[in-house]
């Protein structure tokens, strides 16, 4: 029943799915694809599909081809947020993102970063955040992500991982 419904037709029906970024389209579907591949993997080689398999290997493929080979933990990095604020936007496509440019050490690295619930613009510059700043570029919604900011749940909701006090160079490697 699940290979003939939607679990096992979800790519060819649902655009956010179909036409994911995850494999070069036009939707975000960064979320949604890994949460149905969760259901579709096991159900592709439970009932030894073929078509479901070369499917999930499809994805699969396009999801590792964003790691980057070489990376065996993460580079961790001091940044500071820009006061830019023509860059700092909520992406109006989906109301969690927001674009910022970060400085790291002489280089400034444009961020999407789900933050834009949790933060306005204007609380973001001057913060001294971290960054995991050796994943491999991708592109969110139509905008380039170099890097991911760190950043905690809790009960209050998401707080950014911030290096307070100290004199601490835009770059400086943590760890």
């Amino acid at each position: 029943i699940q290979a003939e419904g939607l679990s096992g037709n979800l790519d060819k029906v649902w655009p956010d799915v179909r036409d994911s970024a995850w494999l070069g389209g036009d939707r975000e579907g960064w979320e949604r694809v890994p949460y149905w591949l969760d259901g579709f993997i096991p159900l592709a080689y439970l009932l030894e599909d073929p078509d479901m398999i070369a499917r999930v290997r499809r994805y699969m493929d396009a999801i590792l081809s964003f790691q980057k080979e070489e990376i065996e933990t993460a580079a961790l990095k001091v940044g500071e947020e820009e006061d830019l604020l023509e860059q700092k936007k909520r992406l109006s496509s989906m109301e969690k993102l927001m674009r910022l440019t970060i400085e790291v050490g002489e280089e400034k690295r444009p961020l999407v970063a789900g933050i834009a619930q949790f933060y306005t613009p204007e609380e973001l510059i001057g913060k001294i955040i971290v960054i995991v700043a050796n994943l491999r570029p991708a592109v969110i919604r139509g905008n380039e992500s170099h890097g991911m900011l760190l950043a905690a749940k809790c009960d209050a909701g998401l707080k950014l991982v911030t290096v307070d006090g100290g004199d601490f160079p835009s770059g400086a490697s943590i760890g």
